[in-house]
């Protein structure tokens, strides 16, 4: 099996930059290339990748002369349909990617409570608005320092399943 190999650094600030986003914290404009190089201490170029990364996702466009804009669900979606048709990534280095993520990084809980849905959280579950949730706070971290601030929801009951049922009834 391969060393384990660290993340890149680009890929530490991305889910952060992706993350706030989807909060509309960008809303007036995504900071420029020197204000994120001074937040996240890191290199141009590792600021460059990031949003890279998030222009190919179609969340944000990047233009010449006139900054970088976050763009709205329709845009979006247009733009990601075109990134997609252009990824070349290879599946073997994303999921090499992905195991040495999980071995490198240690996660903290820093809430857990049982909540109502919101109207996002309900339509993503398929649960009617209002309807229990647990909700879980953690912030995933590397031997460098955090890496991401996650929020979770999962349906506060499971529904039974005649699957899940009759298991229950095998062990009585």
């Amino acid at each position: 099996m391969a060393d384990a190999l660290p993340l890149p650094k680009y890929h530490q600030i991305y889910p952060v930059l992706r993350e706030q986003l989807h909060e509309g914290l960008f809303a007036q404009g995504v900071p420029g290339e020197l204000a994120l190089m001074r937040q996240f201490g890191v290199a141009r170029v590792t600021v460059r990748r990031a949003l890279q990364e998030l222009a190919g996702e179609g969340l944000i466009a990047r233009e010449r002369g006139r900054g970088t804009r976050a763009l709205d669900q329709q845009q979006a979606a247009a733009q990601q349909a075109r990134a997609q048709k252009r990824k070349t990534t290879r599946l073997t280095g994303l999921l090499e990617n992905l195991v040495s993520t999980s071995l490198n990084t240690t996660v903290r809980v820093l809430e857990v409570a049982q909540v109502t849905a919101t109207t996002e959280v309900a339509r993503a579950l398929q649960l009617q608005r209002g309807d229990a949730v647990q909700k879980a706070v953690r912030v995933r971290s590397t031997p460098e320092g955090p890496l991401s601030h996650i929020t979770t929801g999962c349906p506060a009951r499971w529904p039974a399943t005649s699957a899940s049922a009759n298991w229950r009834r095998s062990r009585s």
